[in-house]
């Protein structure tokens, strides 16, 4: 789409209408380490085979939840029994679908990260590379296309992928805002952060990113994000009517 210009125009009510959203304490997503050993330091995992571009992966694997792959936060695997198994494409559906944080932590140990330091390197990403735990709307508009052109393309995955996307939970932001209009998403709540980044699916697709500090979320947060989202799509659709 084409850029939007700063508006000074009150900000007006979407039509949708507003409920209650106030999120459990449990969507709260904790932090990420930030990464501190080189990729090079990384042992190997003869197990997968993880290169951009070769996507080989052996996903029936299982993972066996346990005391120590404990994490705090968001997700369902930490309410479950220790001993409960999982497959590893199962993780990565929790991880998109619930942000599960055990799943992550899991997935993180396993894959490690020089893939994905080698996929950021490709795609021109730098506001993660020395803080895990930072990114630039600019940076996540590049992953969102990334991502719309997998789905696009990969016949194996890309499916799978997009239908988590579009089921993800914490709807209250874009896909409320942008209702009836599918969309596939991924949310972040933690200190100081509260975002949400989608792949619009109008008749004319559009990336959205909405970087904010109002951790707090609630009703009001909720209702004022969906307001501005609400403007840009409206934006959207009239510049292509």
């Amino acid at each position: 789409t084409a850029p939007v210009e700063e508006t000074t125009a009150p900000v007006e009510e979407t039509t949708a209408p507003v409920e209650e959203t106030t999120a459990p304490a449990d969507e709260m997503i904790t932090p990420v380490d930030e990464i501190t050993a080189e990729p090079e330091a990384e042992q190997t995992r003869p197990e997968f085979l993880f290169d951009p571009g070769k996507e080989i992966y052996d996903l029936s694997r299982t993972f066996v939840y346990t005391e120590e792959s404990f994490k705090e936060g968001s997700g369902s695997i930490q309410h479950g029994e220790f001993g409960d198994e999982y497959t590893y494409r199962e993780l990565i559906e929790l991880a998109i679908l619930k942000s599960d944080n055990v799943a992550f932590g899991e997935l993180r140990r396993v894959f490690g990260y020089s893939g994905f330091y080698r996929f950021n390197t490709r795609l021109g990403v730098n506001s993660v590379r020395n803080n895990f735990n930072s990114i630039t709307a600019a940076d996540m508009a590049i992953y969102l296309r990334a991502m719309h052109s997998f789905i696009e393309e990969n016949e194996a995955y890309g499916p799978i992928f997009g239908d988590l996307l579009r089921r993800s939970t914490h709807i209250v932001m874009i896909p409320y805002a942008v209702s009836p209009t599918p969309s596939g998403h991924k949310y972040g709540w933690d200190k100081d952060a509260y975002h949400d980044a989608a792949i619009v699916y109008d008749k004319h697709p559009y990336l959205l990113v909405v970087l904010t500090d109002l951790d707090q979320g609630g009703t009001e947060v909720d209702t004022y994000i969906r307001r501005v989202v609400g403007l840009v799509n409206k934006m959207h659709k009239q510049f292509y009517s």
